[in-house]
């Protein structure tokens, strides 16, 4: 059975979830800790920046 994927255009109602997503995915590799040494403070900080990048 073929499975076929959809691919389409993120739009304004999509942000929440792209920040959420770009957040994580920073959050828990070097990078993150490289932009945001404190790790109390790095869910919020990468949160705020991920939401920059996606709008």
């Amino acid at each position: 059975m073929t499975r076929t994927e959809v691919v389409r255009r993120a739009s304004g109602t999509d942000l929440d979830a792209l920040s959420v997503l770009v957040a994580e995915a920073l959050s828990d590799g070097a990078v993150g800790g490289w932009l945001v040494p404190d790790a109390a403070e790095r869910p919020e900080v990468l949160g705020r920046y991920a939401r920059l990048l996606v709008s």
